[in-house]
């Protein structure tokens, strides 16, 4: 329960899709006086402070209250906001409603600072607070030509996406003052997102052993083993510990996932017989967390590294290295319409080619990579077999060997 600021006694809380007042009142009986704990219920959280208020009063003035003695219309007055400030709260209450990783909650705080950011900016607004006024569609076509200017294509719709399909219609629910209705649809002011074109020529098995050959950080080389080997993304392989691994069945289980429903699956699949035994020539093997979290000081922690991305530049650095040593061809893992790359999901991608080119059936690949079923049986019904796995895996070869 919470406390409403400046009213004593009245506290509040989320309630089956609304919002509860809680309170004491004062009752005269045949007995004597009585305390009874009273509560209402709101569908409306702008309405529950100006409620408050007419209870509060109505406490003080005969010891009880009852709904519909004073019209919430006629307590309602105007909410002199500060927009990125009440984009703050917003993002709150979001985040604390939903269950949301660490990465997501700061892509969104990052998004609405752009945002706001791209509004001072073509209003020319000084630092304060921003009226308003300051939120319609002409502001955001505006903020929209600003973004496109300075980020990438991803970065603009990421930017806007939270902002306008989101927090402008919660805004607007709540009666700010000078500030355009939101329009029915919002996505009609969004952006088309960006498609990235895949790289015209993929990297080959060999040009991604000699760039993991060149990788010198311990956790950075582990991290680049097990994609190759595995074809999970840079995120996923930093939540891989050794008791994922069933050596016998020669499986592992992914406990991390994109998707909502990859998360659920908790999937496990097999991997390639090297692909433990090269863990341990690295001295990577162990219970806890194989890529464990290190901060700048030297401190090794048993927890998730928060950032794994960040080892994203020293396999860039590698391939850069490998490229002056001409044993690699430069910038073929980038994909051919985007501005920023990472060399990390290159080891993805060739995991897929090289299953395709075996001949695996899709599947299998998508189940392997933690893509979604491509038919209503493959998403709800079926998985493939444990040997269907097994016989896949065994196609991609071991480091240096081809």
């Amino acid at each position: 329960m919470a406390s409403i600021a400046g009213i004593k006694g009245i506290s509040y809380a989320p309630y089956r899709g609304g919002w509860k007042l809680r309170w004491r009142e004062t009752h005269e009986t045949p007995d004597g006086v009585v305390r009874k704990a009273r509560s209402f219920t709101l569908a409306d959280e702008a309405e529950v402070p100006v409620v408050a208020v007419e209870i509060r009063r109505a406490l003080d003035r005969q010891g009880w209250w009852e709904p519909g003695a004073v019209e919430v219309s006629e307590l309602v007055k105007p909410l002199q906001v500060d927009l990125e400030a009440l984009a703050g709260e917003w993002l709150v209450r979001k985040v604390g409603r939903r269950r949301l990783s660490a990465s997501t909650k700061a892509n969104l705080k990052g998004s609405v600072k752009r945002f706001f950011e791209g509004v001072r900016v073509v209003e020319g607004l000084p630092d304060g607070p921003i009226p308003g006024r300051h939120l319609n569609r002409d502001v955001v076509e505006r903020v929209t030509v600003w973004l496109a200017a300075r980020y990438a294509e991803g970065t603009v719709y990421q930017t806007l996406h939270p902002v306008l399909r989101e927090f402008w219609p919660w805004a607007s629910d709540r009666g700010v003052p000078g500030m355009e209705v939101a329009p029915r649809d919002t996505g009609s002011l969004m952006p088309r997102n960006a498609v990235y074109a895949p790289p015209n020529v993929l990297p080959t098995l060999a040009e991604v052993d000699a760039m993991i050959g060149r990788i010198t950080v311990p956790r950075a080389r582990t991290a680049a083993v097990l994609m190759r080997g595995t074809g999970l993304r840079i995120e996923q392989v930093a939540h891989v510990r050794g008791d994922d691994f069933d050596v016998e069945a020669g499986t592992m289980v992914v406990r991390k996932g994109k998707s909502r429903r990859e998360k659920a699956l908790m999937r496990t699949v097999a991997v390639p017989t090297w692909l433990v035994p090269t863990l341990g020539e690295l001295g990577a093997m162990r219970e806890g967390f194989l890529i464990r979290h290190q901060d700048r000081y030297g401190g090794v922690y048993e927890e998730v590294m928060p950032s794994p991305r960040n080892l994203a530049a020293h396999f860039k650095r590698a391939w850069e290295r490998a490229e002056k040593e001409e044993v690699v061809r430069a910038g073929v893992w980038k994909p051919g319409n985007r501005k920023k790359a990472s060399t990390t999901h290159a080891l993805r991608a060739v995991y897929q080619a090289t299953l395709e080119e075996a001949g695996v059936r899709d599947g299998v690949i998508d189940w392997l990579v933690g893509h979604s079923g491509r038919s209503t049986r493959a998403t709800s019904y079926t998985k493939p077999s444990l040997e269907q796995m097994r016989s896949a895996v065994a196609h991609i070869p071991a480091i240096g060997d081809r």
